[in-house]
């Protein structure tokens, strides 16, 4: 992969945590190789974890249609007027001024979808964990304490608690729903 062509996918891979983690003045970018290398000896491991890292980044950036969705409504709209494929510049954005001021507006409102530090599961399997990690401690038991006074004192307590918030925001997303 040419770096200078995605030179936009490789910015978004600095904004990263796993980047900020591991990369430091000791390591440079190797355009023909695609790989991060050490200056210092000492940081061969950084550099071959960002490198996976980068590669792993690149492949699921590239790999994922993120355009598609975006270029179908954007013709639906515009069908009459303006037609795919949506010609691009080299650095990535869309040729036309409008159309990349639209893809920008909807990639700003994509990301508010999920906020960050959020994740987005299926309920199908936060159901299916909570009932393995049930089915892992069936024979622990609610405490004297917890049974009693509804405030929980063990890690088992604990571990009910928070199932019981997991399964009540589930129902009450599913509630909203129907």
């Amino acid at each position: 992969m040419e770096i200078q062509k995605e030179n936009h996918l490789f910015e978004q891979f600095e904004k990263t945590k796993t980047f900020k983690r591991f990369f430091s003045t000791l390591l440079r970018f190797d355009e023909e190789l695609d790989c991060f290398i050490a200056t210092e000896k000492w940081r061969d491991k950084e550099a071959e974890l960002l490198t996976a890292a980068w590669w792993m980044f690149a492949e699921v950036a590239t790999a994922q249609p993120v355009t598609e969705s975006f270029e179908k409504a954007y013709s639906k709209i515009f069908s009459p007027i303006v037609k795919r494929p949506f010609p691009r510049l080299e650095n990535g954005d869309y040729k036309y001024i409008e159309i990349d001021q639209g893809w920008k507006l909807w990639q700003a409102a994509t990301a508010q979808v999920v906020p960050e530090e959020f994740v987005v599961l299926k309920i199908s399997d936060v159901r299916e964990i909570l009932s393995n990690a049930s089915d892992a401690i069936c024979d622990e038991k609610a405490s004297t304490v917890f049974s009693e006074t509804g405030s929980p004192s063990t890690w088992y307590d604990h571990h009910l608690v928070a199932e019981k918030n997991i399964l009540d925001a589930i129902e009450a997303q599913e509630q909203s729903h129907d």
